[in-house]
């Protein structure tokens, strides 16, 4: 997912640009390294990618009754199904290894209330999941 490290790499040079005083500011040793250990980078190959989006849409995604926006993310509402729990922390094991910027909360609700995942993060964040659910949940309201 190399192009959501360009923004990240933008805004870390506009960052770098509007807090120096002039241009040998800029060029000084410590503001040219930039710092992308917490980059918005999946480590995944485009075919592996491509499994796992298809993987999502099946496993996961299809069973999604309700989806709600936060102010860093989203929250993914199921129904009360003890068959969806292996399947979902498959999952989120997995996310874990190829985006570690993704931060996962799995809820499971009192009598039978349901269970939801929460996706969220830093800023741009909520862009990744938007354009992962375009592809992974067309019909969504």
């Amino acid at each position: 997912m190399t192009k959501h490290l360009i923004p990240s790499v933008l805004r870390v040079l506009v960052s770098v640009v509007s807090e120096a005083q002039d241009m040998t500011e800029i060029l000084k040793p410590d503001k040219m390294s930039l710092n992308f250990e917490n980059a918005l980078t999946c480590t995944l190959t485009s075919p592996e990618l491509a499994k796992r989006k298809n993987e999502l849409q099946k496993a996961i995604f299809a069973k999604v009754k309700h989806v709600s926006e936060v102010d860093d993310g989203y929250v993914f509402q199921f129904d009360d199904d003890e068959s969806l729990l292996p399947e979902l922390f498959h999952y989120v094991l997995a996310e874990k290894q190829c985006c570690p910027f993704f931060q996962q909360d799995i809820s499971i609700g009192s009598h039978a209330s349901g269970i939801t995942w929460k996706v969220s993060g830093a800023e741009g964040v909520k862009l990744i999941l938007e354009q992962i659910m375009e592809e992974a949940i067309p019909n969504r309201e």
